[in-house]
């Protein structure tokens, strides 16, 4: 959730000039979700989500629909320097397999962010519970430029079905 949460701030870089994370670390032994040390500081799982996401070039996927049916793939660009004829490569896999590639060329403009392609993720929502996806950017000149990792669970089934009324079903309030 907090990664979801900070990619919509990255990519509205003209109405949000900055966030912090406010409340870094546990400061007794106890799990708060909304933390990102532990506090025998150790990182969490959203400490590194937020190091990825906060590169100051990156690739970033925004989710939609319900499992997520797709998602729509931007680079946000923090530098005062443009990238053109970048390239923009990403890859859907699970269990060793990869189900989804591609890429494109991007033009990345300074100081910015810019939406570049949606990918359908019907087929892969379909066939799988979970999912790694990667997202890589690289120059003209196919040097590395960032890249960005994330496991992707899927919304299960069961919890997406509707009633004759078009509510979705309560699976833990169900009428006997």
């Amino acid at each position: 959730l907090l990664a979801d949460k900070v990619i919509g701030m990255r990519l509205s870089p003209r109405a949000i000039a900055g966030y912090f994370q406010f409340h870094f670390m546990d400061v007794i032994p106890v799990h708060w979700p909304k933390s990102i040390v532990s506090h025998d500081h150790n990182p969490k799982r959203a400490y590194y989500q937020l190091a990825q996401i906060n590169q100051p070039l990156v690739a970033l996927p925004q989710f939609a629909g319900q499992r997520p049916d797709s998602m729509k793939l931007w680079v946000a660009n923090d530098l005062p320097e443009a990238f053109p004829g970048a390239t923009l490569k990403w890859s859907v896999v699970c269990g060793g397999k990869t189900l989804v590639a591609g890429e494109q060329k991007v033009d990345i403009p300074a100081i910015n962010a810019v939406a570049v392609s949606v990918v359908n993720l019907l087929p892969v929502t379909s066939m799988a519970p979970s999912f790694d996806l990667e997202l890589t950017l690289s120059d003209a000149s196919g040097k590395l430029l960032s890249k960005y990792r994330r496991n992707i669970r899927v919304v299960p089934a069961q919890l997406l079905k509707t009633e004759k009324k078009g509510i979705t079903e309560d699976p833990f309030n169900k009428k006997k």
